[in-house]
């Protein structure tokens, strides 16, 4: 029995060392997703090694009459993020291949153990904060290393979750607030952290329209320079979250409607080398009204119908939050709502090229 007529067979071949510029079955600058996931794991390694060892000792309620409220974990809430990054960069590296998702989604899970028994102990002060960096980015390496061996088979469907993931949690690492929200710390930490998930969220994306195999498509200056813009745009919007508006949640949400649009575009097959404007319209309106509706609903059900978050705070050895408010954990709010979108897209896919990728990774990749 022969494929669908609107499914394209994507037929792997083996491995092909060519650098950077590609193969005849590559666009050029595929192989950039390999560093650029690395660059953006290691990032966020050492933002959850400051997050750990001296922000978190600085925020940590204590004393006889201490106790915890809304957002008093929000150091905590951003190296999750952290640690979502380097699972999706991971991912990112290995450019969606499957035993580089299963490893990035690994990675993830066993740094999230290891921070929670870190923080247990209460480790503190720059040369530790400088010791788990290095560390981190030696792991971060050491995946990569290995995943340059076993990652062969990009896959468009992965890198479009990971960029789906990224675009979902940016918002939310923009606008995190504290108890107070006059910590030094607060807004340069959330501006930090958002942006290396803007970063992780339009890398996936531009890689994800770079994996099909006529790269004459793939590689259009049109598709480059969107990149660019949304990029831009992203940037814009972090500003304008966290400096500007930083109380608002209308800010956020256009932000990451917008995220989720140039998703959209980034990641579809041009058959003409522009996107289909008639059918990419119609996916961006439903965007505009699936995040907002997928956030909240998320939220209330991981945060008020699960006590995750509560019991996170436990296994740390940290204060429970009293019983008026809410311990919150807007990174696994993010990452389900990400996910929910990223599945929904590539269900709806009807490209020829939505489920494969190239036919060869490119060195580096």
């Amino acid at each position: 029995m022969g494929s669908p007529p609107d499914r394209a067979v994507v037929r792997y071949g083996p491995r092909v060392r060519a650098g950077w510029r590609g193969t005849a079955d590559t666009p050029p600058l595929a192989g950039i997703a390999s560093p650029a996931g690395v660059v953006v794991a290691a990032a966020a390694a050492v933002g959850w090694a400051i997050g750990l060892a001296v922000l978190q000792p600085l925020t940590e309620p204590s004393g006889p009459d201490a106790y915890a409220e809304n957002n008093t974990y929000w150091v905590r809430d951003l190296r999750f993020m952290a640690v979502v990054a380097i699972a999706l960069g991971l991912i990112l590296a290995g450019r969606g291949d499957r035993w580089a998702t299963r490893a990035g989604v690994a990675a993830g899970a066993l740094w999230i153990g290891a921070d929670v028994v870190l923080d247990r102990s209460d480790l503190a002060g720059w040369p530790a904060a400088g010791t788990l960096a290095a560390l981190g980015c030696l792991a971060v390496g050491a995946v990569a290393a290995i995943q340059r061996r076993r990652a062969h088979r990009p896959r468009r469907r992965a890198l479009v979750a990971v960029a789906a993931v990224g675009a979902a949690l940016t918002p939310l690492a923009a606008m995190i607030e504290s108890p107070t929200d006059t910590e030094p710390a607060l807004t340069p930490a959330a501006l930090v952290v958002s942006g290396i998930l803007l970063a992780l969220t339009v890398g996936a994306a531009l890689a994800a329209g770079l994996a099909v195999p006529d790269g004459t498509d793939a590689a259009t200056p049109a598709r480059l320079a969107l990149a660019v813009t949304v990029l831009a745009l992203g940037a814009a919007g972090l500003a304008w979250t966290r400096l500007v508006e930083p109380h608002e949640r209308a800010p956020s949400l256009l932000l990451g409607i917008m995220l989720l649009a140039g998703l959209s575009l980034l990641s579809a097959h041009w058959p003409a080398g522009r996107p289909a404007w008639d059918a990419q319209g119609a996916t961006i309106a439903v965007l505009a009204i699936g995040y907002p509706v997928l956030t909240f609903f998320w939220m209330f059900l991981l945060m008020f119908g699960t006590p995750i978050a509560t019991l996170l705070t436990a296994l740390a050895g940290s204060i429970p939050v009293n019983s008026a408010d809410t311990d919150s954990l807007y990174a696994l709010v993010g990452s389900a709502t990400g996910l929910t979108i990223g599945a929904l897209l590539v269900t709806a896919d009807r490209s020829p090229y939505a489920a494969g990728g190239s036919a060869a990774l490119p060195d580096g990749s």
